[in-house]
């Protein structure tokens, strides 16, 4: 039996599916100081696809080797059953968006006056959506372990072929802690070592749009908005209008854009966000110091599992 599968939202349902809230010993919402923070430097991100926050090294860690030797492992087990393809999930951070492009929405007045608020990305995107297959429900069950614990008189295991795949790669990996908030694995692959920094970094994103200053900025912005004949409560409004859900971006998204863009700079909305977002997660580091080193060495483990794996281990 030879077919294809792709990794997309399908089997990003798959992980959030197998994942559980961890009521962990690291304490509510990691326990930190919840006033807002002294600021440091100012932080003048330039470029965003280039724009790095002190969480990213834990975030956006180098995983292209690892989900390549997930892909192998994967495509080992499915074989063991009858099945043969590829289990496609190795792209390279240049196929998709940068990170942080659009982590304070809209800012770039190339795409504004030619795209609006739709992303360059779009297409991309739709056509990997496209290609997607759907699994038979033999398939589903080999890969998820959802299903039938049997398959032709052979155990499927815990998890399918992608928790044995995770195991594999978390060989050797300490049990990292939990957190409040943050996900683990229950199909006995461990915590997600990611998933604490995301959690962080995410608790940092909402206190920070909260903040004083950055609240600010957003008034301060409307004002700029409503004397240009736009009104919005905040940047995400504008960004999310339901106007805006065409295929392709009409004149008066284009305007609304243009406009959002040139009251950002006007403001320094970007770099008031960027300043203050950094001193939350700086806060979050420092406090989480002793966890976050412990997940580095998880994700180094891991790459150096993978890179194991591709040398044909």
């Amino acid at each position: 039996m030879n077919r294809s599968w792709y990794r997309s939202t399908g089997l990003q349902v798959l992980a959030a599916v197998s994942i559980v809230v961890g009521m962990g010993a690291c304490g509510s919402d990691s326990g930190v100081d919840t006033g807002e923070p002294a600021l440091g430097p100012r932080v003048e991100p330039g470029d965003m696809r280039n724009f790095a926050l002190p969480l990213d090294a834990y975030v956006n860690a180098p995983v292209v080797a690892v989900l390549q030797a997930e892909n192998v492992l994967v495509q080992r087990c499915m074989a063991e059953f009858g099945f043969t393809g590829e289990y496609i999930g190795t792209d390279s951070p240049e196929s998709g968006p940068p990170p942080n492009e659009r982590r304070y929405w809209l800012v770039s007045s190339s795409d504004a006056s030619t795209l609006g608020y739709h992303s360059r990305w779009a297409d991309a995107a739709k056509a990997k959506s496209d290609s997607t297959i759907e699994w038979s429900p033999v398939e589903a069950a080999l890969l998820t372990g959802r299903g039938p614990s049997m398959q032709e008189g052979r155990e499927i295991p815990a998890g399918g072929c992608v928790g044995e795949a995770r195991r594999r790669l978390a060989d050797g990996v300490p049990e990292l802690p939990t957190m409040e908030g943050a996900p683990v694995f229950v199909d006995g692959s461990g915590a997600s070592v990611s998933a604490i920094a995301e959690h962080l970094a995410s608790g940092s994103y909402q206190r920070m749009v909260n903040d004083s200053r950055v609240m600010k900025s957003f008034a301060e912005w409307r004002t700029c908005m409503e004397g240009k004949g736009f009104h919005y409560a905040s940047p995400q409004n504008a960004n999310d209008d339901p106007r805006w859900s065409g295929d392709v971006a009409s004149e008066e998204e284009i305007a609304t854009a243009t406009a959002d863009v040139a009251c950002k700079q006007q403001t320094d909305l970007v770099s008031t966000m960027a300043t203050v977002e950094t001193a939350y997660q700086q806060r979050e580091l420092e406090a989480n110091a002793e966890v976050l080193a412990k997940v580095k060495d998880a994700i180094d483990i891991k790459i150096k599992n993978a890179q194991s794996v591709l040398a044909g281990g």
